[in-house]
C-alpha cells in the first residue's frame, strides 16, 4: 500500500511539474499591447521590424518578447539660454508637444530604444530654439514672438521627422533678458511715453 501511495504521490509531483511547465510557456506565448501603444517584436534580442497594435498577440516562448513603446501625445519642457542677434542674453522655456510615428516605432526602438527624449528631442530643441533665436534682435523677440515660436517650431519638426517624432506644437514663454537690457527698454519706453504726452499738450493751430 505504501509503495502504491509513493508512485500515485510522484506522479502528481510530474503532473503538478508538467502543469506548471505548460502554463509557463502557455503565458509567455501571450503579449499584450495596451491601448495608447505599439508593440516592438524582439527575437532573441534583435528587433524584427513587426510593429504590433493594441491587444493580444502570440509569440514563440523564450525566443520572442514585446517592447511597449508609447504612441500617446507627450511633452518635453526644457530652459533655453541663447543670444539673441544683438548678442543679448535671453533666458526662455520651451515646451514641445510630440507624438511617436506608429508606423516607425520599431526603427525608433532600434535606433534610440525608449530614450529618444534623452538622445534627440533634448538636444534638438536645444540647438534649434538657440539657433533661431540668434536671427532676432532682443525687442524683435518680443514684438514677433508668434514669428519666433513659429520658426522654432518648423526647425525643429524637419529636424525630428526622419526619426519617427510628430511635432504637434511648440510653445515658447517666459522671454527673459538681463537687468541692464529690462532698465534700457524701461528707459526707452518713458522717454516715448514723455514724447506723446508732449505732442498731445501742444496748441493744434
Amino acid at each position: 500500500m505504501r509503495g502504491v501511495l509513493q508512485t500515485l504521490g510522484r506522479s502528481v509531483a510530474v503532473v503538478v511539474v508538467l502543469g506548471g511547465v505548460l502554463f509557463a510557456m502557455l503565458v509567455s506565448s501571450c503579449a499584450a499591447v495596451p491601448a495608447g501603444y505599439r508593440g516592438v517584436q524582439l527575437q532573441q534580442g534583435a528587433v524584427t521590424g513587426a510593429v504590433l497594435n493594441e491587444g493580444w498577440h502570440v509569440q514563440m516562448p523564450l525566443l520572442q518578447r514585446v517592447e511597449n513603446v508609447s504612441v500617446q501625445t507627450q511633452a518635453f519642457h526644457s530652459k533655453v539660454s541663447a543670444a539673441s542677434r544683438n548678442l543679448q542674453a535671453v533666458d526662455s522655456e520651451v515646451t514641445l508637444t510630440y507624438r511617436l510615428d506608429p508606423a516607425q516605432v520599431a526603427s525608433v526602438y532600434q535606433n534610440l530604444s525608449q530614450a529618444y527624449e534623452s538622445r534627440i528631442i533634448a538636444p534638438a530643441v536645444q540647438e534649434k530654439a538657440k539657433a533661431v533665436t540668434a536671427e532676432f534682435e532682443a525687442e524683435r523677440l518680443i514684438t514677433e514672438r508668434s514669428r519666433v515660436r513659429q520658426e522654432i517650431e518648423d526647425s525643429i519638426r524637419t529636424y525630428l521627422s526622419p526619426f519617427g517624432i510628430q511635432v504637434v506644437a511648440v510653445q515658447v514663454t517666459n522671454f527673459e533678458f538681463s537687468k541692464e537690457f529690462n532698465d534700457a527698454i524701461d528707459r526707452k519706453s518713458t522717454r516715448l511715453n514723455s514724447s506723446h504726452v508732449a505732442l498731445s499738450r501742444m496748441p493744434s493751430s
